[in-house]
């Protein structure tokens, strides 16, 4: 396996490869210096090569009174007449190129299978960050609003008003504001806004020494939340009156509520979200009836969890840093867990989106960042087809940053990660996408399981 590892850095380092591969088979011919005729004859190679994966997961290594699966069939083929033929006219590296490439891509797309050969460093999924220090009281919060913050400016106390003067009646509530190392001073007051004998209010701000990005900023928030319940949003938004009652309604253990967001300039209204394959990525639900009130996706702009739930699930996953994927694999795996996503359209969170001029170039600052997070996202749940699907996605769509990507993923923790899932997530993948009928690139619906 350390070999078929060795072959795949190397291939890691010609992305375009991949895209051949996938797109015009036929091209690897030419890549591995050998002819037409030559392709057709080593044919059988890829099936050879596949036996031998099949065959590695259940044999650690082969003795010599029992040959591998691999060995076997280059065997068979060797008795071939054609295969003599044409040997004596291949060279050497060409066919070992040309293993490279298919074996890469095989073993690839097939990650179950490596990821069960690496042994795993966490036996459960576990929640928390370090160095912070998780305090406790006596007269506890019915409720933590958790909100990283960035350079919000005036927007912040605009939110922090709505939440508390919002409120249905006065009740003890926590507000932990996370300082993502912001620069214009826009948390530097919030602490003292209210008083908690006075307005059954304390703000909390946990301040970062550097800008770690959304998915690390809410785990921190969420470790200092003293409520039973959390709820995750955002520091550019307004909430309506009387926002708790709806949620006293309706949250329970293993419920997961998802407020409905709207934009201060439009009628849009977003219930929640659904996932695309082979990107991954995010799209609004446009409507609260679109899976009888579940929602496949929760974005953190708007999700009340149990914060027992929060944290048993492991929190958001912060090897997906800054932005993207983070949310939707978060409610991925609050599905497998046993959880359920209801959506609220009673719920009306006010959200400032950034307009063209603002999100334009924030999101090509982290565009790389953004690529890695989507690949590590479909490397932890995708079967083998869908994997090759995302591999062209991104191959095509962002092709100067897909070699760079694919190649901090795969020196990440993905594979441990993927193995830690397998193991302990009570459903597959597959449940997730039966349940919301998600389809891949063909339109088909991706129901191979990891």
């Amino acid at each position: 396996m350390s070999q078929v590892k060795a072959l795949i850095a190397g291939l890691l380092q010609n992305p375009a490869v991949i895209k051949s591969l996938i797109e015009r088979p036929q091209a690897l011919a030419r890549l591995a210096g050998l002819g037409e005729t030559d392709l057709r004859t080593l044919g059988s190679i890829p099936n050879a090569l596949t036996t031998l994966l099949s065959s590695s997961s259940s044999q650690n290594e082969c003795t010599d009174a029992e040959p591998s699966a691999f060995g076997r069939s280059l065997s068979s083929m060797q008795g071939n007449e054609s295969w003599r033929t044409a040997g004596r006219g291949v060279a050497l590296t060409g066919v070992v190129a040309l293993l490279a490439v298919v074996g890469a891509v095989v073993t690839v797309s097939t990650v179950s299978l490596v990821a069960a050969r690496i042994r795993p460093k966490r036996s459960t999924l576990t929640f928390g960050c370090p160095g912070m220090h998780v305090f406790r009281s006596s007269d506890r919060p019915a409720i933590s609003v958790i909100i990283p913050v960035r350079n919000e400016g005036g927007r912040l106390l605009t939110a922090l008003s709505s939440i508390v003067e919002g409120r249905s009646r006065v009740f003890a509530l926590q507000i932990v504001v996370v300082d993502d190392d912001s620069s214009d001073g826009c948390c530097d007051s919030v602490h003292s806004l209210y008083s908690w004998s006075r307005d059954r209010v304390r703000v909390d701000v946990v301040r970062l020494r550097r800008w770690a990005g959304i998915p690390y900023a809410r785990n921190v928030g969420a470790t200092a939340a003293l409520a039973d319940i959390m709820f995750t949003t955002d520091g550019n938004i307004r909430f309506p009156t009387s926002w708790d009652l709806r949620i006293r309604e309706r949250i329970g253990p293993r419920r997961v509520l998802c407020a409905t967001i709207t934009n201060s300039n439009s009628s849009f209204r977003g219930y929640g979200g659904t996932l695309h394959i082979p990107s991954m990525g995010f799209s609004w639900l446009r409507s609260p009836a679109q899976y009888g009130g579940y929602v496949p996706l929760s974005p953190c702009t708007g999700t009340i969890i149990s914060t027992e739930l929060f944290r048993r699930v492991g929190g958001y996953d912060t090897a997906m840093p800054v932005y993207g994927a983070a949310e939707p694999e978060f409610s991925v795996r609050l599905w497998l867990s046993g959880a359920e996503i209801i959506c609220m359209p009673d719920l009306l969170l006010e959200h400032r989106f950034r307009p063209a001029a603002e999100r334009r170039p924030f999101l090509d600052a982290i565009s790389l960042t953004q690529v890695y997070n989507y690949l590590r996202f479909g490397l932890l749940y995708l079967d083998r087809p869908r994997v090759l699907q995302l591999f062209r996605h991104y191959a095509t769509n962002a092709p100067h940053l897909f070699g760079k990507a694919l190649r901090q993923v795969w020196s990440s923790d993905v594979w441990d990660r993927r193995d830690l899932l397998l193991r302990t997530l009570p459903a597959r993948f597959d449940f997730f996408v039966r349940r919301f009928g998600i389809v891949d690139a063909h339109g088909q619906l991706a129901t191979e399981a990891i």
